[in-house]
């Protein structure tokens, strides 16, 4: 079904110079006699990394305390973590490195003669176990991979869905794994997880939500314009003037035909991509940064608008065609 979808998405897209909703504004300025009201669209940004740091928590020990660790698999995690390397990782292996603390620490602490040490490093693994989810949602959601989701890529080729749709699958099965206490993954689990956090680059979220903006966009100064004409009418008595005729026209042959399939593509192309990708956010969402947080609810907004836009437009079509006696057929009422 999606793959039906998906090309005749494409053609609408690029089968004219100008956005189809915007094509659609001019078209009514002209058959209306009136100029759109100019309303800002802001684009909707993904926070700056910067806005996005993830916690910290260095280990307290000693050289001597450190070294008094060596027979314990915790040692090497710890080393690893320490080192010119560990300290350059992404934040996807830091997350695994703090998975392999938290799982070899418990064994380590149980072996320590050292009261001292063991309570030093129990508060720390105490420490690691409660900012695990925010470290997981720091290295998910926070990350290139992730930016590069929701950046517009205008690409032509739709089968990079494929890709991300499996990718999403998998990080949502990872992450609720993680978050009911499991800590331990082998090595080739961790280049899987690794493969399919890169293949997230590949989904076009960007792309739905820059068309799903330009749409609402247009809809909503379509609106503003015919809400002008019906303060001044078009028509008196309901009886349909040449001016009321064109915009019959204009709505019959571009709102209908071509807005309206395009709304109900981008709606398909949501529920084809980003539906699981609103579960996989969903389980990380409250563990994510405030500014992450703001603008994916921010994001989730302009889709919903994007859903109601053209049913309230049609509302609005509805009132001046009664105030002209006519109706979407080309008949009079």
């Amino acid at each position: 079904m999606h793959r039906r979808i998906f090309p005749l998405l494409l053609l609408v897209l690029l089968g004219c110079d100008r956005p189809i909703g915007e094509d659609y504004v001019i078209r009514l300025e002209r058959v209306l006699d009136r100029d759109a009201p100019r309303i800002e669209n802001h684009t909707l940004s993904f926070p700056a990394p910067r806005q996005l740091l993830g916690p910290e928590s260095d280990t307290v020990l000693s050289v001597r305390e450190f070294l008094s660790l060596r027979g314990c698999r915790l040692h090497t995690a710890l080393a690893h973590r320490n080192s010119q390397m560990g300290k350059l990782a992404s934040q996807s292996q830091r997350l695994f490195n703090d998975l392999e603390i938290l799982a070899t620490g418990p064994e380590c602490i149980a072996q320590l003669n050292n009261k001292t040490l063991a309570s030093k490093l129990s508060q720390f693994i105490t420490l690691k176990q409660a900012q695990l989810p925010h470290q997981l949602a720091h290295a998910l959601l926070h990350q290139d991979e992730n930016r590069a989701f929701w950046r517009a890529h205008h690409e032509t080729d739709l089968r990079v869905y494929a890709p991300a749709q499996k990718s999403i699958a998998y990080l949502t099965q990872f992450s609720r794994e993680v978050l009911t206490g499991r800590t331990h993954f082998s090595e080739p689990e961790r280049n899987l997880i690794e493969r399919h956090l890169g293949e997230l680059r590949f989904g076009r979220g960007g792309d739905a939500l820059i068309e799903s903006d330009q749409i609402v966009h247009a809809l909503t100064r379509a609106d503003s314009l015919i809400a002008l004409r019906l303060a001044q009418p078009l028509c008196f008595n309901t009886q349909a003037t040449p001016s009321a005729r064109r915009f019959q026209t204009v709505i019959s042959k571009v709102f209908i035909q071509q807005v309206q399939p395009l709304s109900i593509q981008l709606q398909q192309l949501d529920q084809a991509l980003l539906d699981d990708y609103n579960q996989f956010e969903d389980l990380l969402l409250p563990f994510a940064a405030l500014p992450y947080q703001q603008w994916a609810q921010q994001r989730r907004r302009r889709m919903q608008q994007r859903q109601q836009a053209p049913a309230q437009h049609v509302a609005r079509v509805q009132q001046l065609f009664l105030q002209c006696g006519l109706t979407v057929g080309g008949s009079k009422t």
